[in-house]
């Protein structure tokens, strides 16, 4: 399209390209990827939310007369789809009534340092258990001995 430039023009093209390179589906398998998917497990809090916040930007221009999500909107499918451990404490701490993305970012964050913490933990637990089974194991048997407490035998 060509012609004066101004705000007009550009935004009719910027419908064109879209039109030209979207499905007619794209705004509502966006809004219901947005509702749907929650937090993949490998993915940090932040980067999940910077990828909702970015899809939620993206919604007015895929469709004439499409809306972006509002704040609330978002806090609200946070609340449905962060990880299920999380949900009581996030609403015990009134995370579901807050307005702001950025608020619940915070509190996630919390959260996610919470669970690196005990996985870390865990991690080093089950750790410990595997290195004394192998040296049980290399010492032969199972390393429980009953040693009799007459002589002080195990009696094997």
């Amino acid at each position: 399209m060509s012609g004066p430039k101004n705000k007009a023009n550009f935004e009719k093209s910027v419908e064109e390209l879209v039109e030209a390179l979207l499905t007619e589906d794209a705004y509502k398998e966006q809004l219901t990827y947005l509702q749907e998917t929650g937090k993949p497990f490998n993915m940090s809090v932040q980067a999940w939310i910077h990828r909702m916040k970015a899809i939620n930007a993206y919604l007015p221009v895929m469709k004439t007369g499409g809306k972006s999500l509002t704040e609330t909107q978002l806090i609200q499918i946070i609340t449905k789809r962060q990880p299920v451990s999380w949900h009581d404490e996030f609403k015990l701490q009134d995370g579901h009534k807050l307005t702001r993305v950025n608020a619940a970012l915070s509190k996630l964050k919390i959260f996610e340092r919470r669970e690196k913490c005990k996985r870390a933990v865990q991690e080093k637990h089950t750790e410990n258990n595997k290195r004394q089974k192998r040296n049980r194991e290399e010492k032969g048997g199972s390393g429980f001995r009953n040693k009799c407490a007459r002589c002080d035998d195990d009696h094997k």
